[in-house]
């Protein structure tokens, strides 16, 4: 498997790697003419079977954390009426810290200094910045162009000093003068954003032979048995277009995506701490994707690879909690580092075979939404893309089809609530 600088996967899994041995399941559950009516079982064989459900964590931590009201914001399910096409706006925090861009000298404590800083955007009137350096308060009397403003030196303790390129200003608070009643409006941006909902299909069939047969088990168990199989095989879709995204191209050449969870945690924190992972390393990494958090909320996920989770347990010896979360009757594994409690979910979607086995990804459930969408049928009832069984109307009474069927896409906001990084080396 090739890994890049950070150890993503680059190619193909490697020829080396050993393929799992084929299974009969999905040809027997396709046909039964093979069985006679002697007593033979079916025994079934999955990978995943036991693993973590990471799309029911989500959204019962995203609708708890948020007051259990789809109206609320962060929550973590939503119907959309774009149609196969979810868009959302996302907007980050205001700016509150400020580059200086040319050097100043000391000047006069008291008196108004012109100041350039790589970007204004965020800078308003009548508000305290601090000098990280030097600890100097200075306050922002006017802002004069996109890359200037006027602010008095030294009204904290603090004495003022040069400023160097490079300084940080870091904006502190408001300093309202008597009789003002506002301030001029500031915020940041919102960037338009959106993505592919994707159908996902799981189909049954069964004819009047098999009906009226008594292979390999009662024939309602059996069917109860097949039903049960392509429910948790639309599942496994579901769960590996959330982690891994999905494209598609349509015949005018369009191309449209939706972000899987790897892709956008990914685009937050990501590095590489294998090869120096101790607590304090671990600790300071995970403490980075704790600055964004969900409103309501003080809890992440920690989705890890099957390697990544033995580190884990090595690492964190004593330390790893076992508790019921009330609010959403799940018992989990948790950490707490700081003020933020994480959630432990081994992923087995996160092994080997995908190359994700070394890395550990947080992601905060009240910042990821599933989406499906609504609209009319012909018969004008109401029609939602959530998980349901169809018959097929030209079933007939000899050959009958059904399929499982579900229409799903996500909303990844704001990277900076997330990260993936690989601990195992």
């Amino acid at each position: 498997m090739a890994l890049n600088s950070f150890g993503y996967p680059t190619g193909a899994t490697s020829t080396s790697t050993t393929a799992p041995a084929s299974t009969t399941q999905q040809a027997v559950y396709q046909s039964l003419e093979a069985f006679n009516n002697a007593s033979i079982e079916l025994y079934d064989t999955s990978s995943y079977s036991n693993g973590a459900p990471m799309m029911s964590m989500l959204t019962n931590f995203g609708r708890s954390r948020n007051g259990g009201s789809f109206d609320d914001i962060g929550v973590n399910e939503v119907m959309v009426d774009t149609g196969m096409i979810t868009k959302w706006r996302e907007q980050d925090g205001e700016t509150d810290i400020f580059i200086v861009n040319a050097a100043s000298a000391a000047g006069t404590a008291g008196a108004n200094t012109s100041f350039t800083v790589t970007s204004t955007a965020g800078l308003v009137a009548q508000t305290i910045v601090r000098n990280v350096r030097t600890g100097e308060q200075l306050r922002v009397v006017s802002i004069d162009s996109a890359t200037t403003f006027t602010a008095t030196r030294k009204v904290g303790t603090i004495n003022n000093v040069a400023m160097v390129v490079g300084d940080v200003l870091q904006r502190l608070a408001t300093a309202v003068g008597r009789g003002v009643a506002d301030l001029d409006a500031y915020g940041a941006p919102a960037v338009e954003r959106e993505g592919y909902i994707q159908k996902f299909v799981q189909t049954l069939k069964i004819d009047d032979f098999d009906m009226m047969s008594s292979k390999i088990m009662d024939p309602k168990a059996f069917i109860a048995k097949m039903s049960g199989q392509k429910a948790y095989a639309l599942r496994e879709d579901q769960e590996r277009a959330a982690l891994f995204g999905q494209a598609y191209k349509d015949p005018s050449g369009n191309h449209y995506t939706t972000e899987g969870l790897l892709s956008f945690a990914g685009k937050g924190f990501a590095g590489d701490i294998s090869g120096s992972l101790t607590t304090r390393t671990m600790e300071e990494t995970l403490t980075t994707c704790t600055e964004y958090m969900s409103p309501n909320n003080n809890m992440k996920l920690l989705v890890l690879g099957t390697k990544a989770r033995a580190a884990i347990n090595s690492l964190y010896t004593g330390r790893i909690r076992r508790e019921t979360i009330a609010d959403i009757k799940e018992q989990v594994e948790t950490i707490e580092i700081g003020n933020a409690k994480f959630a432990i979910v081994p992923h087995p979607l996160m092994n080997e075979k995908s190359g994700f086995n070394r890395h550990a990804m947080v992601v905060d459930p009240g910042y990821i939404k599933i989406c499906y969408p609504t609209g009319v049928d012909l018969e004008g009832k109401g029609f939602n893309g959530r998980a349901r069984f169809e018959m097929n109307p030209a079933s007939t009474y000899a050959n009958m089809t059904g399929s499982f069927v579900s229409y799903m896409g996500l909303q990844n906001i704001s990277p900076n609530s997330a990260g993936l990084f690989q601990i195992a080396a």
